[in-house]
């Protein structure tokens, strides 16, 4: 894909988002997840595993990722809050399938490139099969974007959005409490590629790690330590 056309696709997908807004994540953050994906696809195609395959298009792995989730423009209300657990959100991804063209169309001209965007949409849902390499590709930078700790952002707009008055501490009480923890352990063992999983374990061992050192400057523990250090 050139620079142009990949421009042009990132401006069509900010104006589909960058007013919206969620719980989890709050305002724009469908689109800046939407880049992120993208980018992280661009960054898989770096590495050896997949940086000399003849059987990737990248026009479809990068637009497919961009556009993933289109469908959930159709879950906003009127004031640009995307409902979830609506039944536009639920089913966002064969939504999105049937409405890509209306968007990237004038960009993406041939039928078969684009009927390929479509399957990538189609299948980037957690209970969908992955048949196509840029499908499996986007589904794990999809995932990926779950792990690390830019996650702490979506945590907090959460926690705004909610009133929930815990501050900070809301932070270990969801991760831990809440099975949160343990289910991002296991949705480790869905990542398509051995590789990508590897990437999000050590982002899961981070955020951890982060819980950790939030906790201990919460109880002050870091005050003494540097005492006896």
């Amino acid at each position: 894909m050139d620079a142009n056309t990949e421009q042009s696709l990132i401006d069509i997908y900010r104006n589909a988002f960058i007013n919206s807004y969620e719980e989890g994540g709050g305002y724009g953050y469908r689109f800046h997840h939407g880049v992120r994906v993208m980018t992280y696809c661009k960054k898989f195609l770096e590495l050896e595993e997949f940086k000399d395959r003849d059987d990737i298009d990248t026009t479809v792995l990068l637009a497919g990722a961009l556009f993933h989730d289109i469908g959930k423009v159709k879950a906003m209300k009127a004031d640009g809050e995307i409902v979830y657990e609506s039944e536009a959100d639920k089913h966002h991804e064969t939504i999105g399938s049937e409405i890509i063209a209306d968007y990237i169309g004038n960009v993406i001209t041939d039928p078969a490139t684009m009927k390929r965007i479509e399957t990538v949409i189609l299948e980037s849902g957690d209970n969908t099969k992955q048949s196509t390499i840029e499908s499996k590709l986007v589904k794990d930078a999809d995932r990926l974007d779950n792990y690390g700790y830019h996650v702490v952002w979506r945590h907090i707009t959460g926690t705004t959005y909610n009133k929930r008055t815990d501050n900070i501490l809301d932070l270990e009480r969801y991760w831990v409490q809440t099975g949160a923890k343990e289910r991002a352990k296991r949705y480790l063992e869905q990542f398509n590629f051995d590789t990508i999983r590897a990437i999000a374990a050590a982002r899961y061992d981070d955020f951890n790690h982060l819980i950790d050192k939030i906790r201990a400057e919460i109880a002050g523990d870091d005050i003494v330590d540097t005492e006896r250090s």
